[in-house]
């Protein structure tokens, strides 16, 4: 005759699986949070090699964080409309999306997002490169609309050319960032640290490392957001 199981013995199960469930999520999380941060990497050694063949075709230079043809013309758009076959539809938030579904994008830091940018690219530029500029601060001249000359950053292997883009309240990614000036002004300006708490960062030499978010200073004049020696 078959034994049937009591209802003690069926409680005895379910505790010890759930026991086991609660022992291997963890290692199951952590497991996904380093896939997702290996490819991450992977999208910034990419996004990396595409600067580098912008340099080399525009004569030493890379996008301008704002262009002066309008939305379209800004870093990321024509990063994306250049290298990742999106189409310039005449609207850059469409293209960054779009650019984004292209694989521009690093799925830990889209978990920030609000449904309309969830699917979104999420990379953003340092925008203190070269240190102070023609107003006498350290961010980039919006009223210039330049591109920034490599060879002004006689430390590329130090500066920081792309990171996680910082996102606000609403679920909204800005594709610039910066230190934001004291320790307060790092919410919302500095990079993400998706990645159990680091950023990975792209240098302007095309190397890919991570910092964890105490690591990011908040000071401008540090030669991670200049690219020059402080």
């Amino acid at each position: 005759m078959m034994k049937k199981f009591t209802l003690v013995e069926l409680l005895v199960v379910i505790a010890i699986i759930a026991i086991l469930a609660s022992m291997l999520l963890p290692a199951l999380n952590q497991a996904r949070d380093k896939a997702r941060a290996t490819k991450c990497v992977g999208v910034l050694k990419n996004l990396g090699t595409f600067f580098i063949l912008y340099e080399d075709t525009y004569n030493g230079v890379i996008p301008p964080i704002q262009g002066s043809g309008g939305a379209t013309t800004n870093w990321l758009p024509n990063m994306a409309h250049l290298y990742y076959g999106v189409e310039n539809r005449g609207n850059g938030d469409d293209m960054i999306r779009a650019a984004g579904k292209a694989g521009l994008r690093c799925e830990a830091n889209s978990m920030q997002a609000n449904a309309n940018w969830s699917t979104a690219a999420n990379y953003a530029m340092n925008e203190c490169l070269g240190g102070i500029n023609s107003s006498g601060s350290y961010s980039y001249d919006y009223s210039s609309k330049a591109a920034f000359p490599v060879g002004r950053a006689s430390r590329p292997s130090e500066g920081v050319l792309i990171s996680e883009a910082p996102w606000d309240s609403r679920g909204w990614f800005t594709s610039t960032m910066r230190g934001g000036g004291s320790e307060a002004g790092r919410l919302g300006n500095a990079p993400s640290a998706v990645h159990s708490e680091r950023a990975n960062f792209l240098y302007l030499d095309g190397h890919v490392a991570s910092r964890s978010f105490h690591e990011i200073p908040y000071d401008q004049t540090k030669t991670l957001w200049t690219g020059v020696p402080e």
